[in-house]
């Protein structure tokens, strides 16, 4: 191989690498969002942890389960400290219920 093969294979595996992960996550839908949302609300208060929904990361549904991944805040903002926690969700009576969660 010539050096000029070498150095176009060389930015050909550059190429891949840098747009392999440039894939677009699903948009998660305001409602869902909203949903959600009020449920981890609900929890947070039954545990007294303090935190408030900052932003939702991941939301994936299937049935009556579901898990999130979510940016969480102290709820009453007075930190710009944002923590990642992930969430199981159980849907009972047509509302969806934290089942547990994980700090991540």
């Amino acid at each position: 191989m010539t050096a000029v093969g070498k150095f176009l294979s060389f930015i050909l595996l550059i190429c891949i690498i840098l747009f392999s992960g440039c894939g677009k996550k699903p948009e998660i839908k305001a409602e869902d969002s909203k949903e959600f949302g009020k449920a981890i609300e609900d929890y947070m208060k039954t545990k007294n942890y303090g935190m408030a929904v900052s932003s939702f990361e991941e939301l994936d549904i299937s049935g009556d389960k579901a898990s999130a991944v979510c940016r969480l805040n102290e709820a009453e903002n007075l930190y710009a400290i944002k923590v990642r926690w992930s969430f199981d969700f159980n849907k009972n009576n047509g509302k969806w219920e934290v089942s547990s969660h994980t700090v991540k």
